[in-house]
């Protein structure tokens, strides 16, 4: 009885001893679990944020991910490693400071930085697919603005969705001088030109679709004004001196048939736009030339020339040097090329031109001579004259869009002094003429 009971205390002691073991090794290690840190992640993140500039901003998200079944929660932490304007407006938010800034804090400067300069904001486009940084944004930024959201990252996309769009003012003088074309940013105004002049007349306004043109109207497509004009009155006299004037009478002459014994007054003019000056169609000419960003009309100095001093001047080294760094669109290229050679191999009544590609193959050029009735007597032989000039010189709105480079000796043209119409114009200029 005695080993009985020796044998059931040591088995009790034992029992007791596994039984503490056990629950030691359980207790520890719920207390490894509860202490268990998660693993720090990092990712690289893209935001594009469209206030009036576009602006691209990289950032890193560092965050924890738990291997087991209890971790320890960690803070999202985002920091600010660059920024890049990548439509630029207005040049304010150049050299912003990023060191030790959060995503939301950076973007927050950003806006407080436009309010600063007076940009007014009806909202803010914010392109990314993280949820946390909308939220994180929405914090600090839904009262002050409303904010736009939109999923989508192909930088390509995003670019084009927020270029300002531009468009060409066409200025058809209606057989005046010539005024040039504007390039004006979508709503903004037109600038008013210069009143062409014309010999015999008086100018009157420029209309729109025979209405006259308001200026202070902002524009949201191409246009072309048209001018219009009013004959001079001929002042009388009273005196009995002869007349010096042609009698009045019923003249023949027509565009079809010209009767030179008709004493004909007329200007024979040269128009060069081309050989020396010449339109590219770049796609990347802001990138290429930032300074010259938005210009339609740029040029070109020889090195050391004086006369190096207007905001769109490049010197000949600058512009050979950028020409290498362009891209061209061709499609718009061959389709401006082809119609330059319609005009050129087309025969017109008082009109000849010629166009086609520079020498670097790129740059599309083109000249014209005209001729103008310029005898007060001819009015109808004159709108035929200028009807025929207008609907072909039209054509040249194919143009719009490429940026014009004058090169040195460029540009420019000149009108012939009066002159009377004779057998050697007549043929230059197609015109059938005859004496009767």
């Amino acid at each position: 009885m005695k080993l009985d009971k020796k044998f059931i205390i040591i088995g009790i002691i034992l029992i007791v001893a596994l039984a503490l073991g056990l629950s030691f090794y359980f207790l520890h290690n719920n207390k490894e679990e509860k202490e268990e840190l998660p693993t720090t992640t990092t990712e690289n993140k893209v935001v594009y944020l469209m206030l009036d500039d576009l602006i691209k901003i990289e950032y890193t998200k560092e965050y924890g991910i738990c291997n087991g079944p209890v971790c320890t929660c960690t803070d999202i932490l985002t920091n600010v490693t660059n920024y890049e304007i990548l439509i630029e407006n207005n040049a304010i938010y150049n050299n912003l400071d990023i060191k030790n800034k959060s995503i939301e804090d950076f973007i927050l400067d950003i806006y407080n930085v436009s309010q600063d300069n007076k940009v007014s904001l009806e909202e803010i486009n914010i392109y990314t697919n993280d949820d946390f940084t909308k939220n994180d944004l929405d914090a600090v930024l839904k009262d002050k603005v409303n904010i736009n959201y939109e999923d989508k990252l192909n930088e390509e996309e995003i670019i084009n969705a927020n270029k300002v769009k531009e468009y060409q003012v066409i200025f058809n003088s209606n057989g005046g001088s010539i005024v040039e074309s504007q390039t004006v940013k979508e709503n903004d105004l037109v600038t008013k030109p210069d009143d062409p002049e014309r010999d015999g007349y008086t100018f009157g306004e420029w209309q729109l679709n025979d209405k006259k043109y308001d200026f202070k109207t902002k524009v949201t497509s191409d246009i072309t004004l048209k001018a219009t004009w009013n004959k001079k009155k001929t002042s009388s006299t009273t005196t009995t001196k002869p007349s010096t004037t042609k009698p009045t009478k019923n003249y023949e002459s027509t565009i079809d048939k010209i009767n030179l014994n008709e004493t004909i007054l007329i200007k024979d003019n040269f128009y060069r736009y081309g050989e020396v000056d010449c339109y590219y169609f770049v796609t990347n000419f802001a990138e290429v030339f930032p300074n010259l960003a938005g210009e339609s009309y740029i040029r070109v100095i020889d090195d050391g020339s004086i006369n190096y001093e207007s905001n769109y001047d490049l010197l000949m080294s600058q512009w050979e040097e950028g020409f290498k760094k362009f891209t061209f669109d061709t499609e718009k290229e061959t389709n401006a090329l082809n119609v330059l050679k319609d005009l050129t191999n087309k025969t017109y009544k008082g009109l000849i031109f010629t166009g086609g590609l520079s020498e670097d193959n790129h740059g599309l050029y083109y000249r014209y001579r005209n001729l103008t009735i310029e005898d007060k007597d001819f009015t109808s032989l004159k709108s035929s004259i200028d009807k025929i000039q207008d609907d072909a010189l039209i054509n040249l709105n194919v143009l719009r869009g490429a940026v014009l480079v004058e090169f040195p000796n460029g540009s420019g043209g000149y009108p012939d002094n009066k002159k009377v119409l004779a057998e050697d114009l007549c043929e230059e200029y197609n015109l059938v003429c005859s004496r009767w």
